[in-house]
């Protein structure tokens, strides 16, 4: 499956999900070594747009109050 995303003028194309993930994930030398890792952070931002991984974990800039405890009274 094709992966698409468009930034300014610039289109990425991403051939599968499993180089999609190795764009979008932070630099390492295995993905480097292999041909697959982002060759500019527009890439990885880009990829970053595309992944459902990324997308889900990044989306919620939300931050939750701390819990509260209460007793019942007994």
């Amino acid at each position: 499956m094709l992966y698409r995303h468009t930034i300014d003028a610039t289109n990425y194309a991403f051939d599968d999900l499993r180089i999609l993930l190795a764009k979008a994930s932070p630099p390492r030398s295995g993905d480097r070594l292999a041909g697959i890792a982002a060759d500019s952070a527009a890439e990885m931002i880009a990829a970053r747009s595309r992944s459902p991984t990324f997308r889900s974990s990044n989306s919620s800039t939300s931050r939750s109050s701390p819990m509260r405890t209460t007793k019942s009274p007994a």
